[in-house]
């Protein structure tokens, strides 16, 4: 498989060094024809149709192009089966994450839905690297999404919510070391300094004294009464 990232095409070059790596694959067994050449498939994605490329092969080796979908084409009459991809032409509806591995997506048509079905599978590995490729070519898109869209922020929450409260704890946790090497008060003085800084309510302080310093809920009260 050869995959061009949107801003760039398939060149002759690029094809002849996968043809190369392929023909390497092929003959690197211990018997002969240990892998048949029909058994293995060149894919070439890109963004735009490689037509400079179509029309060396189709002169150099007399090959036949097929188009059999929108976006996808069959490289006939070759030495190994070829199939050609263009991100550009496939249809959205049937290739939801393909279709969108490009530059110029639109917010509500594109990045919604994409984030959408990232939510059910952003754990999986391949839907991170193509999610990756997607926001990364089109960053001022994905940005505008994250500031303005509240679809979009609703998908995030959990994720958003989560790295808050990492950042609220680490915080904490800083403000508790800085004032415990000065005594427990001084401690517990810096956790309700750092509370407030952070934004907590005093209830969420007060479970945070509780929890931190295996206070009593009165003693904690006490004091923060005394230091809010």
């Amino acid at each position: 498989v050869e995959y061009k990232s949107p801003e760039d095409y398939i060149s002759v070059n690029d094809f002849y060094k996968v043809l190369g790596y392929v023909c390497v694959y092929q003959a690197d067994t211990r018997k002969v024809l240990e892998i048949m050449p029909e058994e293995l498939t060149i894919t070439l994605v890109g963004d735009h149709y490689p037509g400079r490329l179509v029309r060396h092969l189709k002169k150099r080796y007399g090959v036949r192009v097929r188009n059999v979908h929108k976006g996808i084409y069959y490289i006939e009459d070759f030495i190994f089966p070829v199939q050609l991809l263009v991100t550009g032409q496939l249809p959205k509806e049937e290739y939801a994450w393909l279709g969108r591995l490009r530059k110029g997506l639109d917010l509500k048509m594109d990045i919604e839905p994409l984030a959408r079905e990232y939510k059910n599978n952003k754990n999986d590995p391949l839907y991170q690297a193509v999610m990756d490729v997607i926001v990364r070519a089109n960053q001022k898109q994905y940005e505008e999404g994250r500031r303005m869209c509240e679809a979009l922020k609703e998908l995030f929450a959990d994720e958003l919510a989560e790295r808050e409260e990492i950042g609220i704890e680490k915080g904490i946790e800083k403000g508790i070391e800085k004032g415990i090497e000065k005594g427990i008060e001084k401690g517990i003085q810096a956790l309700i300094e750092t509370c407030k800084e952070l934004h907590l309510s005093p209830g969420q302080c007060l479970e945070k004294l509780v929890e931190k310093f295996q206070l009593s809920e009165a003693d904690a009260g006490v004091y923060l009464n005394t230091y809010w």
